[in-house]
């Protein structure tokens, strides 16, 4: 079993789950028994996160469409470096990864799939399907993706297994994160006096800031000292910036961009808000708990999987402003129940979404087709 290759096979190195997930494994498989290789389609973010792992990164340079240089490009990597074991995220990923890996002879190949298989079109559930009876194992970020794949792509049950996301702990020392909140506060211009909602998450469709947006004048008739913030960049920037301002919470509603400080910013904030419309398993979700935030998140993915409604968070329906601003509203108006909820999203998260769990479960899976591997 001694230092198998495994091909961690992305579209890009962007500051999003499927590519913070490989970034975990890369970083914390046991490297006395895989040697992770990561492989890109595009560049990102990231790259320099993992380049300092010191690990082989290559970066293909996809051009948009169908590119057919990936083919060649994708097996001379699988040649040169011996790869045993691909695994790939997402869609395209796990198309080329697939395809490619399968005309190499690739002894192993599994896929991870992040998001419910509804937001598929017809045609990439018939290429899954067909593309399934040649993959070993599929991994499903949650028994809710798990479900749709099955249902939606008609996928042998057999074929799939569900492995949360999970995130390093993380302890942070108060006198710290008080002098970091001041100056955070201050740049911002925001009071100390008000009560701090973010939520985290690239500024597109799926997210749901639409909805979140269209909550707050209620929550600002109930509280009018609250202040949103909105961390992530994305094309909806502009559009949500308008909304703001039509709706007239501009003044309450800041648009911070994109943030390598995010749980320190969760530390920080009094509730965390996740207004999805589409999710697979919430990275983001997990950080909050891993802060001991409380939590209104809608119910889709894995957010209800995370966290227990009304004990350790409150979930609500997708696509309901309403929603949103009762859920914000009730967390708001009793700061014992938001403190225990966060106490209780912090206990449960230690008990089954730790990195150290995601990586041992996705470890045992590699070592269940050691028998491939010659």
């Amino acid at each position: 079993m001694a230092g198998i290759k495994v091909l961690l096979l992305l579209y890009g190195v962007e500051a999003a789950g499927a590519e913070k997930v490989a970034l975990s494994i890369a970083k914390n498989i046991d490297k006395g028994k895989f040697k992770p290789v990561v492989c890109a389609l595009r560049g990102g973010r990231l790259l320099n996160e993992f380049l300092a792992l010191n690990i082989p990164v290559y970066i293909l340079g996809k051009k948009r469409g169908v590119d057919f240089s990936i083919i060649w490009k994708l097996l001379r990597i699988l040649k040169t470096e011996e790869i045993k074991i691909i695994h790939s995220h997402n869609f395209s990923p796990n198309f080329w990864g697939r395809v490619v890996g399968r005309i190499a002879r690739t002894p192993v190949l599994i896929i991870t799939e992040h998001t419910i298989a509804t937001a598929k079109t017809r045609l990439s559930k018939i290429i899954d399907f067909i593309l399934s009876k040649i993959t070993d194992k599929i991994i499903a970020v949650s028994n809710r993706v798990r479900d749709s794949h099955i249902k939606e792509e008609k996928i042998d049950h057999e074929k799939l297994i569900t492995i949360y996301n999970g995130i390093e702990s993380w302890n942070y020392d108060n006198k710290i994160l008080g002098i970091y909140k001041k100056q955070f506060l201050k740049e911002l211009g925001i009071s100390s006096e008000n009560y701090l909602i973010t939520t985290i998450g690239r500024l597109e469709a799926p997210k749901g800031h639409e909805n979140l947006l269209k909550a707050i004048p209620m929550v600002l008739k109930a509280y009018p000292k609250v202040c949103f913030l909105m961390v992530g960049d994305g094309r909806l920037k502009p559009e949500l910036e308008t909304l703001a301002e039509r709706l007239s919470v501009k003044e309450n509603v800041f648009f911070v961009g994109y943030r390598t400080d995010v749980r320190n910013i969760l530390a920080i904030s009094d509730l965390c808000i996740i207004p999805s419309i589409r999710e697979g398993f919430s990275i983001t979700l997990l950080e909050a708990m891993s802060v001991g935030k409380p939590i209104v998140a809608t119910d889709v993915g894995g957010n209800s999987e995370a966290i227990i409604d009304g004990e350790s968070g409150i979930i609500v329906q997708p696509g309901d402003p309403n929603a949103l601003a009762n859920g914000i509203i009730t967390v708001h108006k009793n700061k014992i129940l938001g403190e225990e909820m966060g106490i209780k999203a912090r206990k449960r998260f230690e008990e089954f979404f730790t990195i150290q769990k995601m990586i041992d479960e996705t470890e045992k899976l590699y070592e269940s087709f050691c028998y491939k591997i010659r």
